[in-house]
């Protein structure tokens, strides 16, 4: 369970029912830069309190079906790169609420694109990630790396999530975790 910090409510009454939060055009795709709500009001309860981790979070917009749940997009700048990463990179999430404000759901759906890794390779990264109009997600990082022949030699690794906002506001959830992949 999620802790809430932030009464439901109050993000609603200030993003929802204000229609500061706009409904998302689907498809969405998750690598484009876009504009959105810098606030500490994180969707997390409404998700949890931001200003302990000194950034703001950015609203991005509420998934187009509002007839069950309430399914917020938001971006959040992982904790290591609030000091050290580019100011604008953010990573994104899917958030589901019950009509009575109660957290359903709130997953990762966009792989973030850092080419920091823990070994001497050189790395250049690719990312894509989108939200179709089923409410289905994807995102895909691959890595392409120049290592020395000790540590790997040249070879591409991937990682990916993918899943599915449901009726019910739930997320089916899958994350595949960073493997070796075979370059043709």
């Amino acid at each position: 369970m999620i802790e809430q910090v932030v009464p439901f409510i109050g993000f609603f009454t200030n993003y929802i029912s204000t229609g500061k939060l706009p409904l998302l055009t689907l498809p969405f795709d998750q690598a484009a830069d876009v504009d959105g709500i810098l606030t500490n009001d994180s969707p997390e309860g409404a998700f949890k309190n931001r200003q302990k981790e000194n950034d703001k979070i950015m609203l991005i917009g509420l998934l187009p079906d509002t007839s069950n749940y309430y399914g917020i997009v938001w971006r959040k700048k992982p904790y290591f790169y609030i000091i050290n990463g580019p100011k604008d990179f953010y990573n994104t999430f899917v958030t589901t609420f019950s009509k009575d404000g109660k957290i359903l759901a709130n997953v990762l759906t966009h792989l973030d694109k850092t080419e920091e890794d823990p070994t001497s390779c050189r790395i250049n990264t690719e990312t894509t990630g989108v939200i179709n109009t089923d409410l289905s997600f994807f995102s895909s990082k691959l890595m392409h790396l120049n290592c020395p022949e000790d540590d790997g030699g040249k070879h591409d690794e991937v990682e990916s999530v993918s899943g599915q906002v449901n009726k019910d506001g739930t997320i089916t959830y899958k994350f595949e975790e960073r493997h070796k992949q075979e370059i043709p």
